[in-house]
C-alpha cells in the first residue's frame, strides 16, 4: 500500500464517524423519524412545519470535540419524495 491509500482510508473513516454522530442526533430528536443514509446523506421525515431546513442543517453539522478543526457543512432539502 502507499500513503495515498492510508490517507484516503483515514479520511473516509472520520467522515463516516461524523455521519454516524449526525444520524444519532437526528434519531434522538423526537420530531424526526430517521429513515436511512445514502453514502453521505441523512434521510429523515417529520411532519410539515417541524423545523426549518436551516435548523436541520445546523443540527446535522454539529461537530464533536474530537473533530473540532474539521470543516463540516450540510446542505438540506425538504420535499414530499426522495430525490437525487
Amino acid at each position: 500500500t502507499h500513503g495515498g491509500v492510508l490517507t484516503e482510508n483515514a479520511d473516509q473513516a472520520s467522515s463516516r464517524d461524523l455521519l454516524a454522530e449526525a444520524m444519532y442526533r437526528v434519531d434522538q430528536d423526537p420530531r424526526f423519524d430517521l429513515l436511512l443514509s445514502i453514502h453521505d446523506e441523512v434521510i429523515a421525515e417529520a411532519p410539515i412545519g417541524t423545523m426549518k431546513v436551516s435548523e436541520f442543517e445546523a443540527m446535522v453539522s454539529e461537530v464533536s470535540p474530537w473533530a473540532a478543526t474539521m470543516p463540516v457543512e450540510a446542505e438540506g432539502w425538504c420535499g414530499p419524495r426522495l430525490r437525487k
